[in-house]
């Protein structure tokens, strides 16, 4: 695995994603003036659903990956193709274990939520659709590793941009022919999972065409060590949607539909730059996974602070203009909302996301050192006691939002900015301050950047698009070149430099080429 392939899974990642964001963009504030606000809030609400449900498969598929990787590295196919076939048998038991769940949730949803009567029977419906989508998402699962383990992550961004093009199409038919409703929504959610199970086991065939679903290659004992070594990711997960995945429930529970319906527009753009994150993650999981499979401690510390800066660089900007231009945003994507509410909002929501998005590579790091026992444990107290407080609150004190996201913000940072680098420091064996160093620059550096922005922009009206994207953009460029000067070292910004000139100019020749054949 070489720095090209690097590149080309970064470039293709952020094709990938650009599509989705430009579907969402135009999507979202149709959804939220065609179906209102309070309807939309339940499909993201819907997801968080299915977020807890999957928790129960995290155990056995989060560490599969790693596992026929591995093993694949080793050339130890017979073993590799024995994780496979094990993890997809055992996740067809439990797709229909889940489903008892499932059909109480979708009967009783408006026992436990706030929802307006004339949106139940649409609610249970839209709930329905999602989960059999996500259902066909599990028996998906295995055939996910197919790209991860030949590192074609750019395969898998191409599928993506596919997948983006029918869902803007089945909505934009759907909406067009029909009267708007949220069972649309769950309709192409379905498909949208059909559709990416089928690309999946194409891949996998194309890619690991030896490997073929057979239950005499079942083997209880990998799905035992998968559970054994998995169980901590379930609870690792169960931990981050304590502290960050109820927000939006506890919204609905104890202030309403209507706030709820808000608090689900503002963490779109969090959401998104999440998604960033998790993009660029996965180009770099790979190649950490790899280097450490050489059992090169050196080269794997390297690989980490690496890749936690420029996963830092490239998601800091975008949160920082979020915060910068956020009111000129909301003003012109969805006007007819309440604009200043929906601004604090979203600042509540991003500025811990800030650490966050610095702290990502280490904190994925636990699964590549298969280290999750304690992280996991810290993060359910961490998620618990932030549910305790946010109760405590609503119910004593005051019924808010901004309660809801205040306190959950603040034990964010405690544990990704205290708990994390300290705990990764002590498996690398390294001081404290390899890790926090480009966090303590960040920081500063987004202090900085956004009070300059906010002068800068005082200066300014944006009231067009055309407007909002050239200041903006330019700002963000700004932001960029600023922050990977002030981050990288001259050794680090340099490598980044050439690989990706390198990468371009073999994808321009490359191009040329092909032409020059096809005449």
């Amino acid at each position: 695995m070489g720095k090209k392939q690097l590149v080309i899974n970064l470039i293709a990642n952020i094709i990938s994603f650009s599509s989705s964001l430009l579907i969402s963009f135009f999507l979202t504030p149709y959804l939220i003036s065609t179906i209102g606000k309070e309807a939309y809030g339940f499909y993201p609400m819907a997801n968080n659903f299915v977020g807890y449900l999957m928790i129960i498969t995290l155990a056995l598929n989060s560490m599969a990956s790693r596992f026929i990787t591995i093993e694949i590295v080793k050339r130890n196919y017979s073993r590799a193709k024995e994780y496979f076939s094990s993890v997809f048998y055992s996740n067809v038991l439990l797709a229909f274990i889940l489903s008892l769940p499932m059909a109480v949730i979708v009967y009783k949803i408006n026992s436990f939520l706030n929802v307006p009567s004339d949106l139940v029977n649409e609610v249970k419906l839209l709930f329905a659709l999602v989960f059999i989508a996500m259902i066909i998402s599990i028996f998906t699962s295995v055939f996910g590793v197919a790209t991860f383990a030949k590192n074609r992550l750019d395969l898998k961004s191409y599928a993506e941009i596919v997948q983006g093009i029918i869902k803007i199409s089945l909505y934009i038919a759907l909406f067009s022919i029909f009267k708007p409703s949220l069972i649309f929504i769950g309709i192409v959610a379905v498909i949208q999972s059909l559709t990416n199970l089928l690309i999946q086991v194409f891949f996998t065939k194309k890619l690991l065409p030896d490997f073929q679903l057979s239950l005499s290659y079942f083997d209880y004992r990998s799905v035992r060590e998968l559970l054994a070594s998995g169980v901590w990711n379930s609870f690792n997960s169960l931990g981050s949607q304590l502290l960050l995945g109820v927000t939006l429930l506890l919204t609905n529970i104890y202030v309403g539909a209507s706030s709820a319906g808000e608090l689900a527009i503002v963490q779109t753009m969090p959401h998104f730059i999440s998604s960033i994150i998790s993009m660029l993650f996965s180009v770099f999981m790979p190649r950490i996974t790899l280097v450490y499979a050489e059992n090169s401690p050196g080269k794997l510390v390297d690989e980490v602070v690496f890749s936690q800066k420029v996963i830092g660089i490239m998601a800091t900007t975008p949160i920082l203009l979020v915060i910068i231009f956020g009111t000129d945003f909301f003003s012109l994507w969805v006007p007819d909302q309440n604009v200043s509410r929906l601004q604090l909002l979203s600042i509540l929501t991003l500025i811990p996301l800030v650490v966050h998005a610095n702290m990502w590579t280490v904190y994925g790091l636990n699964i590549v050192l298969n280290k999750v026992k304690i992280p996991s444990l810290m993060l359910i107290v961490t998620g618990i006691v932030s549910i305790l407080m946010s109760v405590s609150v609503l119910t004593f004190y005051i019924k808010s939002a901004y309660v809801v996201l205040i306190v959950s913000g603040i034990f964010n940072v405690l544990y990704y900015m205290g708990f994390i680098p300290m705990y990764a420091s002590n498996q690398l064996r390294i001081k404290y301050n390899v890790l926090y160093n480009h966090l303590i620059k960040t920081l500063a550096f987004s202090i900085l950047f956004v009070l300059s922005g906010i002068f800068f922009k005082s200066y300014i009206m944006i009231n067009s698009w055309l407007e909002f994207f050239f200041w903006s953009g330019l700002f963000g460029v700004i932001g960029l070149l600023i922050n990977a000067i002030t981050i990288l070292n001259r050794r680090e910004f340099n490598k980044l430099v050439v690989i990706m000139k390198q990468q371009l100019l073999n994808r321009f020749i490359k191009t040329s080429e092909k032409k020059g054949d096809q005449k």
